[in-house]
């Protein structure tokens, strides 16, 4: 009895001894901020799923701001994404409730392809959608249908049936101190 307890007890010893123990302790993670894609809050492993080329926009509240606007659970932080077709729906959206020859030139969100956009006399020609999702208010100006004479005559472009020209202030930087939702 006495070897199979002084047995167990080597055994114990032995299984101690060579057990896996981290030489150094474990690193503390860093903490994870909030993720909104397109409004939604995701869980941070959910972004794999995701095109980077699909982004539009990406925009982070810190600090107190983000704990004021989303409570305690933003106090690291908020990522703040919108893929291109979220942002085009906003733009799309806003620039109707601006000028009626607009609604009346795109009635559908996708039925722009024939439209050329220019901001700030710059041709648009990809990824645009969170430049012109970032316009409001307090940044536009001026909405402008062009025909395909004045995109011409104006920007030698011939591809196009039609151009919106729109005229902004620089926008201030995303979401500080505003409210992104």
């Amino acid at each position: 009895m006495k070897k199979i307890l002084l047995l167990l007890a080597f055994n114990f010893i032995v299984l101690l001894s060579f057990g896996q123990f981290p030489e150094e302790p474990l690193k503390k993670h860093k903490p994870i901020p909030l993720f909104f894609l397109d409004s939604v809050l995701i869980d941070q492993i959910d972004l794999i799923n995701f095109d980077p080329d699909d982004i539009a926009v990406i925009s982070m509240l810190k600090g107190q701001f983000a704990v004021e606007l989303l409570g305690e659970k933003a106090k690291n932080g908020v990522v703040y994404m919108e893929t291109k077709g979220f942002a085009k729906k906003r733009y799309w959206n806003y620039f109707k409730s601006k000028s009626i020859a607009y609604s009346n030139l795109i009635p559908k969100v996708n039925e722009d392809n024939s439209i050329q956009y220019i901001l700030n006399g710059k041709i648009l020609k990809r990824d645009f959608e969170g430049d012109l999702a970032s316009i409001k208010d307090d940044t536009f100006k001026t909405i402008k249908i062009l025909s395909k004479r004045d995109l011409i005559r104006n920007f030698r472009i011939n591809n196009k049936k039609y151009g919106v020209l729109i005229v902004s202030s620089a926008p201030s930087p995303s979401f500080i101190g505003q409210n992104p939702l």
